[in-house]
């Protein structure tokens, strides 16, 4: 291999790309090929690049989730948020910490935060008179388990006592109140389910109110097609004021929590677990038309739609006039961001130096073709003079230097028939990537 090749191999050096992901007993939350391939764009990956460009990718997938059609779900505010705002997503993407989307993406949240092995952003001291906007992430461990959720036997009484919970309610609708006389017995059985969790939400119940966590039929949380995406839950939100909205789930009590949440929380405790709720914050915005946006990018990389796998069950990127962000807040939010944490600056750096990288790929492999016609050509032209030249000695002469020239430009062929055969392995390999996982090939330039 001559200089330029060892040049050309140097600036493209190989990467230890971690194998694609797989279920397994500590993590079972692959829950299908949409979601493993984002789990993989972000964890094969050094930058955010690969996930940003997925974005229009993912906002296809949501926009033909056959759940949320059935169901009724609007998601067309998300998935036009995803698909005509580039840069402000660009923006917010790259506001985050790549550990914690990566733990987001992955619905590990809890544990990493409780293991320290990712750090949400810090808050502004409440005592302060500023209010911080941005976007948190609720998930939900065991107490005493190093951060774990639930094993599948505990998964199983979950999800039952949810479907029971959203018959009593169902039985409740049907008999306009908690009368028992005219119910047969599994309506009975029901009723005593929610009233005995509703006993779990550690606030006062009105006895006259219905079931605590499910006032509408619009509320049934899960239903039976989905109930097995509870594991792992999240759940996600944006407020113009993080600390005072964070405390709301520091609280025993689950009122003005988000109900299916607090509907967990409730079965949970039901069946003396101990579930403790964690809380960190993922995004803090820098202009105030962000919020919307950023809490949709957050709830999309974490399927925590209530027909994905979470617990969001109204689409996200509602907030009104009243939720707009004070100037002051966006001020520290831009501190900490920019000059505090340069989480953006070096992110986007990140991703620049990945996609000068794909570019200079695609551009030797051009080149390797482009030379390789160039001598085919001259091959060529040897031939045709070698079969014009007359006999004698002078010929003989320039035959062997013919000979000899074709020799060398043979050798030469061949050296970059061999870069090209590189190049194209590696042109191949992405495309394979890209049909199996819908990645591209990854390659970081350190030195670039």
């Amino acid at each position: 291999m001559d200089s330029s090749r060892e040049t050309e191999h140097q600036d493209h050096p190989e990467t230890n790309v971690p194998p694609p992901a797989q279920r397994s007993a500590e993590m079972p939350m692959l829950w299908d090929e949409a979601h493993r391939s984002l789990i993989d764009t972000c964890v094969r990956h050094e930058s955010l690049l690969e996930l940003f460009l997925q974005l229009r990718r993912l906002a296809d997938v949501l926009d033909e989730n056959q759940a949320m059609k059935e169901n009724d779900f609007p998601v067309f505010s998300t998935v036009n948020s995803l698909r005509h705002y580039d840069w402000t997503m660009c923006e917010l993407l790259h506001s985050m910490s790549v550990p914690v989307v990566q733990s987001i993406v992955k619905n590990t949240f809890a544990f990493d935060v409780t293991n320290n092995a990712i750090k949400p952003f810090q808050l502004p001291s409440a005592l302060l008179d500023s209010e911080t906007p941005g976007v948190y992430v609720v998930g939900i461990k065991m107490k005493n388990r190093g951060g774990q959720f639930l094993n599948i036997n505990e998964l199983e009484l979950l999800i039952d006592d949810m479907n029971q919970y959203t018959e009593g309610y169902e039985a409740y609708a049907r008999h306009g109140g908690w009368a028992t006389a005219n119910m047969i017995p599994a309506e009975r059985k029901a009723i005593s389910l929610v009233n005995t969790v509703d006993s779990h939400c550690g606030a006062q119940r009105d006895p006259n109110s219905g079931p605590c966590f499910i006032e509408k039929a619009e509320e049934v949380p899960l239903d039976q097609g989905t109930n097995q995406d509870i594991r792992s839950p999240l759940y996600v939100e944006c407020s113009k004021d993080l600390n005072k909205r964070m405390r709301v789930y520091a609280r025993h009590s689950v009122k003005g929590i988000n109900k299916p949440l607090g509907l967990t929380v409730c079965i949970l405790r039901k069946h003396n677990r101990s579930p403790e709720l964690v809380t960190g914050c993922v995004l803090r915005i820098l202009k105030k038309q962000q919020l919307a946006m950023a809490e949709q990018l957050v709830c999309t990389i974490a399927g925590s739609l209530i027909y994905e796998h979470g617990f969001n069950a109204v689409e996200t990127g509602g907030a009104g006039p009243k939720s707009l962000p004070t100037d002051a807040g966006l001020k520290d939010n831009i501190k900490y961001i920019i000059c505090g944490t340069q989480v953006l600056i070096s992110n986007l750096k990140e991703s620049l130096g990945e996609a000068d990288l794909r570019q200079r790929f695609l551009l030797h492999l051009d080149q390797a073709s482009g030379e390789i016609l160039r001598l085919k050509q001259i091959l060529k032209e040897c031939q045709d003079e070698v079969q014009h030249l007359p006999s004698g000695q002078d010929s003989d002469q320039v035959l062997s230097d013919i000979s000899s020239l074709v020799r060398n430009v043979r050798h030469n062929l061949k050296d970059k028939r061999d870069a090209l055969k590189f190049w194209q392995l590696m042109l191949d390999i992405q495309n394979i990537i890209v049909d199996e996982t819908g990645l591209g090939l990854h390659l970081i330039d350190q030195k670039s």
